[in-house]
Parts: C-alpha cells; structure tokens; sequence
C-alpha cells in the first residue's frame, strides 16, 4: 500500500509545527472537505414599501401609527429647527419637490458689469440694454455705435471726441 504513511526517521521529534505522520492529512484529503460557506447576496428588500410603511412611534405617551416617510421628515425637521444646516438644505429639497414651495427666480437686476474702457460709459450703458451684459460681438459693437451716436447732441459728441474713445 502506497499510501501509507512512511514511519517517521528514529530521530524525528514530535512537536510544534511537526505532528507525527499519522496524523496528518492522506494525500489527496483536504484539510476542510465542505470549504468556504457560501455566501448570500443582499436580501431583496422592496424600498417602497419600507418608506411608505407604517411605524409605531410614542407620541406625547401615546403609540401612534405613521408612515415611515413622516418619522424621517419629522426627525430631520427637529435637527433643522436646532439650525443643522444640511438638515436646512434637505428639508427645503423635500419641500420644493413635494410642492410645498415653489423656488422663487432670483432678481436679475444688481451686480457689477465690467465695461471696456475703449468706450463711453453712456454708450456702454445703453449697449448694455440694448444686448445684455458684455462681452458683446463685433456685429453688436458696430450696431451699439451707430445707434449711440444718432442719439448724441453735438455737445455730447464733443465730450466724446475729448475723451478719444477707441470705440467711437
């Protein structure tokens, strides 16, 4: 039989690390013969019905049945009363997606608008109305010129011409 264990040498020491022969695995034996458990995947969990299902809470000592929707809003809404900042920002999400308010537009008017210094600030003003903040094409430039100075007085053309605008 060839597949017994030879005897161990007269001088082999049994000890740490070095069990007798025949006490170890046969060739071809593992050494764990059902292996690695198998593992399971994520339980399907309907996300739906876990939301909108109800919860028992205590409220002012009395059990009450709500949504758990409700409990989440309620708790964040506690957090948010307290100035939690994200818990702010959620809420107002939840509210504008619900329709519980409506997001205003901001004004469009204030601000800073950076004219070129190559033309009048009167000329830039009235471009600025005319086609909106800047930068403006060279088509709208030439436009926003002829129109500028059809409307200036011979005086304002003066003033103009002193200030030797590149734009004019």
């Amino acid at each position: 039989m060839s597949d017994d264990p030879k005897p161990p040498p007269p001088d082999y020491a049994v000890g740490y690390g070095r069990p007798p022969p025949q006490t170890r695995f046969q060739k071809g034996q593992s050494g764990n013969p059902k292996g690695r458990p198998k593992t399971h995947g994520p339980a399907e969990v309907n996300l739906a019905a876990l939301r909108t299902g109800p919860v028992t809470v205590m409220q002012d000592g009395v059990a009450r049945q709500m949504p758990a929707k409700e409990v989440e809003l309620r708790r964040i809404l506690k957090k948010a009363l307290k100035g939690d900042l994200r818990s702010i920002r959620y809420l107002l999400e939840q509210f504008v997606r619900y329709g519980v308010l409506t997001p205003q537009n901001a004004p469009t008017w204030g601000g800073v608008a950076v004219m070129p210094k190559s033309m009048p600030f009167a000329m830039g003003r009235q471009m600025f109305g005319w086609f909106g903040p800047p930068p403006w094409t060279d088509r709208e430039v030439a436009t926003g010129r002829a129109r500028y100075v059809a409307t200036r007085s011979d005086d304002q053309r003066k003033a103009d011409d002193a200030g030797e605008y590149d734009d004019l």
